[in-house]
């Protein structure tokens, strides 16, 4: 039930926007975006759903209007998610585990493309996009996990920590304007597999290799999965 929150925002938005326009009269006119600000709810989907909880965004875009319809845009985002709470669960139900945290996802996607928009009778603006860029995966956080191993006596810990790695990204939205100001839009954002680097530190104390502290750190690469989500998100044009 927690994942339709974001297409709750989406049936509450658009009744409004369709009142908001009910005395609008249409402006005469091409009208430029220019710079726009946005913000909303991050659906992860897929894989990512596995182990991520729903999170937010926000943005900035600059638009340059071309010939009706067609605009060009850049845009930047940040996405972020944390752990889901079924992966929470499945941590802190482990046998004997005495602590633990996870890293937090932090996605940076860069994208430029194409927008189409159209006018409409009512005078709302009825747009679509599609863009493509590049995405810096950057993980928050680290996972730290500490487990009491009671056959051995003492504990094991494991201390996991990810660096930024890039990925392509492509994204692919539609929505509507109004007032020349206000939109709705919804995005799909694909966040392709990413190598990322981590270093990994570990800790045994349940002396089955021999007395006293056993530990060791390494790092290593990691191919990473593509983290994508599902957005619905407000701007204001300037």
């Amino acid at each position: 039930m927690k994942r339709l929150l974001i297409l709750l925002l989406a049936a509450v938005a658009m009744p409004a926007l369709a009142q908001a326009h009910k005395e609008q009269a249409e402006k005469p006119g091409k009208k430029d975006l220019g710079l726009s600000v946005h913000a909303g709810g991050a659906l992860p989907v897929g894989g990512f759903a596995d182990r991520a909880g729903i999170g937010f965004n926000v943005g900035l875009r600059k638009t340059w209007s071309l010939k009706s319809p067609v605009n060009l845009f850049v845009n930047i985002d940040a996405i972020y998610n944390g752990l889901s709470s079924d992966m929470k669960d499945v941590i802190a139900n482990a046998d004997h585990a005495t602590y633990f945290e996870t890293s937090k996802y932090l996605n940076i996607p860069l994208t430029a493309g194409v927008n189409l928009s159209f006018d409409t009778p009512s005078g709302l603006d009825i747009w679509g996009e599609l863009g493509v860029g590049a995405n810096l995966r950057r993980p928050l956080g680290m996972n730290d996990i500490r487990t009491e191993v009671p056959p051995y006596g003492g504990y094991f810990h494991t201390r996991e920590k990810f660096k930024s790695g890039v990925s392509v990204a492509t994204q692919a939205g539609v929505g509507v304007m109004f007032n020349d100001r206000y939109s709705v839009g919804m995005h799909y954002y694909y966040l392709g597999d990413a190598k990322n680097k981590y270093n990994l530190k570990v800790e045994d104390t349940t002396e089955q290799f021999e007395p006293g502290v056993y530990s060791y750190e390494l790092d290593n690469t990691v191919k990473t999965s593509p983290q994508n989500v599902f957005m619905v998100r407000l701007g204001y044009h300037f």
